[in-house]
């Protein structure tokens, strides 16, 4: 600092800018079993936050997600895949802020519907938790012929859904068509019955930016009829950066059988093959992801699931995952089983989508 005329001073100094911190990735899943017990070895917060469960009611699951609360602003898609064995099936109720956590409440049923206890994993992203195509909506206006719901994010172009006839829906994930150097993705679909027990599926994969959504008006021994629905639907590619996470699209098959998914139609962060078994059981198949499993104790990840069907209610369940050794690395053995809308078996095309931590929590 050096003195000039008249008795003032001046400074020379340099500004540094400091840039905003990066946007925080807000990601949650968890598995609760049938009796409300949040399995902690499968959970995780990104905000570090508990997840809890409030079940004093049969069949209605409040699952409170600490300090996950959303604001106008932003964006959330949840997901929920039933898990664990038996028929019954689950779907998304409503989701409120509680003070600065989320509550999600889940409502599980039987075909018929009738309700009836049932264990389910649990996922929720925002704008910000995947990488690579991205893009999510709430579906919530059932009966307009074309819309674009509010509700929404997308990494490419904004996202349209056309409602050509009764229960009966398309969702375009517009510039998000798969592309040169784009790798295979996931399409999950969440009925958001609420009390009602209605399921929607796909009717078929993932077709340039569009895929067609069916939604029921019960599952039951009938021919089920089309029900005008809400739903939440998302398109996933890649996870975060440096987590484990994998894509696939599983043709469906009758009969006994080994094969590995074409690099079409599935990809891992391993960088590995991915093998599905079709068992001698009816509908009952057993997807390795080869070295996805996990390398720490301290590790976590989630499995969600969407079946296709265009004649009726069908779906399939996630039984159950577990890391198993493999030859060369820790592998992900994911069981699934699938079910016709009258609870008997049914083999069903499916996706299905992982994604996990690397180092743990």
């Amino acid at each position: 600092m050096a003195p000039v005329e008249g008795g003032i001073f001046q400074a020379d100094f340099t500004a540094t800018a400091t840039a905003p911190p990066p946007p925080t990735v807000r990601r949650v899943f968890a598995v609760v079993d049938s009796t409300g017990v949040v399995d902690q070895s499968r959970t995780y917060n990104s905000t570090g936050g508990p997840v809890t469960v409030t079940h004093t009611v049969p069949a209605l699951y409040t699952v409170k997600l600490g300090g996950q609360a959303v604001s106008g602003t932003n964006a959330v898609t949840l997901q929920v895949s039933p898990y664990g064995t038996g028929a019954a099936y689950c779907v998304l109720g409503s989701w409120t802020n509680s003070g600065p956590d989320l509550d999600v409440q889940v409502r599980c049923f039987n075909p018929g519907p009738s309700e009836h206890e049932s264990g389910f994993s649990l996922l929720m992203l925002d704008s910000g938790a995947m990488s690579g195509r991205f893009a999510f909506a709430y579906a919530d206006r059932p009966t307009t012929s074309s819309y674009v719901p509010t509700n929404q994010f997308s990494s490419r172009q904004s996202i349209t859904i056309g409602r050509p006839t009764l229960g009966q829906y398309v969702v375009d994930f517009r510039g998000s068509a798969r592309g040169a150097g784009d790798t295979p993705e996931a399409v999950l679909l969440t009925s958001a019955a609420g009390t009602a027990g209605s399921l929607c599926s796909l009717d078929d994969r993932l077709v340039g930016s569009t895929v067609r959504v069916h939604c029921w008006a019960r599952p039951d021994d009938d021919l089920t009829p089309h029900l005008d629905q809400l739903f939440a639907v998302a398109l996933v590619e890649r996870g975060p950066a440096g987590s484990r996470n994998a894509t696939a699209w599983v043709q469906k098959s009758r009969f006994e059988n080994t094969r590995t998914l074409p690099v079409d139609s599935a990809a891992s962060t391993s960088g590995l093959p991915i093998t599905v078994h079709r068992t001698a059981i009816e509908a009952n198949t057993v997807l390795t992801f080869r070295g996805l499993g996990r390398t720490a104790s301290t590790q976590r990840e989630n499995v969600q699931i969407a079946g296709v069907e265009d004649e009726d209610a069908s779906y399939c369940k996630i039984l159950y995952w577990n890391t198993v050794p493999g030859a060369q690395s820790s592998d992900l053995e994911v069981g699934v089983q699938c079910y016709h809308e009258d609870a008997d078996l049914d083999d069903l095309s499916f996706y299905i989508f992982v994604t996990g931590t690397s180092a743990g929590p």
